[in-house]
């Protein structure tokens, strides 16, 4: 795991990885909040939402489709959720682990997650589905608060770092059915 004196370097390779243009996942909003930040983005799956469900709540296969993702695991499972860790990988060189509580909402129209030990002191989200047509329309909201100070524009990039990956691999793995796996 990189110590925090590393983190302003992480958040400045993300800053430029973040440049890269959102193929599959558009940015519909940025809000700073103190130190941290909130990014919502949004993409369209051609699957229904319970496949989409599906794929988001597969956490121990992760790390055969998500980006970064080097392996993810069950340490508890719970009516309703689960607590993981997960363990990383960003710009070949950055390893890093955190447990996140994930809970999965009844109606499987959403995955929320809570980091509960890591390296941020908040990063916390959710999937959330709506139908659209014969497909899904998948909202990704990430809050993230840092623990110390990162310039607005820095962190905005660094949140933006992935999504055109992320959204291309759940989007191709729920289309597939979960049989999609990125290459590696």
């Amino acid at each position: 795991m990189p110590s925090r004196r590393f983190a302003p370097a992480l958040l400045a390779a993300s800053a430029l990885a973040g440049a890269l243009p959102a193929a599959a996942m558009e940015v519909r909003e940025f809000r700073r909040d103190g130190w941290g930040g909130t990014l919502t983005a949004g993409f369209r799956v051609a699957a229904p939402p319970d496949q989409v469900f599906e794929t988001l709540t597969d956490d121990t296969r992760f790390a055969e489709f998500m980006p970064f993702v080097t392996e993810c695991r069950a340490l508890e499972r719970f009516p309703g959720g689960a607590k993981i860790l997960m363990r990383a990988r960003q710009f070949g060189m950055f390893d890093f682990s955190v447990v996140y509580i994930r809970r999965y909402r009844a109606d499987r129209r959403q995955v929320t997650w809570q980091e509960v030990g890591g390296f941020f002191k908040r990063d916390d989200g959710a999937w959330t589905l709506a139908p659209d047509g014969a497909g899904t329309r998948v909202t990704y909201e990430i809050i993230l608060d840092p623990g110390f100070y990162v310039p607005g524009f820095l962190l905005e990039f660094g949140l933006r770092q992935g999504l055109p990956e992320i959204g291309e691999s759940v989007r191709r793995r729920a289309e597939s059915g979960g049989r999609w796996k990125r290459p590696k």
